[in-house]
């Protein structure tokens, strides 16, 4: 599930909703990850100085493909990686629900913050925006221009109830491209009692094998699309390997690497 928040400028509100909308997921049970667009940014600002942030920056100039820094409050993992499609694939295993702060020029649902209505029109992509907020929502002449260019956008001022329409929005589309099978393998009898279990917080949009990839596989850097046949041979084929040696145990994810 992956969703941004988009405005123009700072202060609108996008840090403060994304803050809110984390609080409230965790409190459905749903693990959230968050990304933000930055321009500029330097290692220090989470490290809070407790380690040279030099340091880490010239093992990425020297060409580390990976580095960290390790303190009492935090792991901040860095990469020279700057592609979006491969953050998002990081962060997968950690998440049902990842925020994107910023990224304007992405389609994805988007739920924009904006001071006036003139910055919503801007910002507006049919059929992605699932709702608005920000400073606008206390300005009835603003709001007034927004819901009379589209009735049908929400403008939202409270976290719980902003919340539910993302969840509402996304649980949409997952019975929506569900097969109805029935298959049970996410524990539910039936797709719309998964469907009304995501809602509740109560179920993982991974738990369904129709939503989430099994197997990802990368070629010099690039993401090859698998479909669901190939996916399941892949791993099976793995998973037979892995279970000729000792010592190893239900493993609940598994990283080849080949260097050819």
């Amino acid at each position: 599930m992956i969703f941004q928040i988009v405005g123009f400028q700072r202060h609108v509100g996008k840090t403060s909703t994304s803050v809110s909308l984390i609080e409230e997921f965790k409190k459905k049970g749903f693990r959230v990850a968050a990304i933000k667009h930055a321009h500029k940014y330097e290692v220090k600002h989470d490290t809070r100085d407790v380690l040279d942030s030099k340091d880490t920056e010239r093992y990425l100039e020297a060409g580390a493909d990976v580095c960290g820094a390790l303190t009492d409050r935090s792991f901040v993992l860095i990469t020279p990686e700057n592609s979006l499609e491969r953050a998002l694939d990081m962060v997968a295993p950690f998440a049902d629900i990842v925020i994107l702060e910023g990224f304007r020029e992405e389609k994805y649902p988007r739920i924009i913050a904006a001071e006036t209505a003139d910055q919503v029109f801007d910002l507006f992509i049919e059929n992605l925006v699932i709702a608005v907020v920000g400073s606008l929502t206390e300005n009835n002449k603003e709001k007034e221009r927004v819901m009379a260019a589209y009735p049908d956008i929400p403008i939202v001022s409270k976290a719980d109830e902003l919340a539910d329409l993302v969840l509402s929005r996304f649980v949409d589309e997952v019975v929506n491209r569900l097969e109805k099978k029935t298959c049970a393998a996410c524990g539910y009898p039936n797709c719309d009692a998964y469907a009304k279990a995501l809602m509740r917080g109560e179920a993982r949009l991974t738990a369904c094998p129709q939503n989430a990839a099994q197997t990802v596989l990368y070629i010099n850097g690039g993401k090859i699309a698998l479909n669901p046949f190939v996916q399941r041979i892949i791993s099976a084929t793995i998973r037979g390997m892995l279970s000729t040696l000792k010592n190893i145990e239900n493993p609940e994810k598994i990283s080849v690497h080949i260097k050819i």
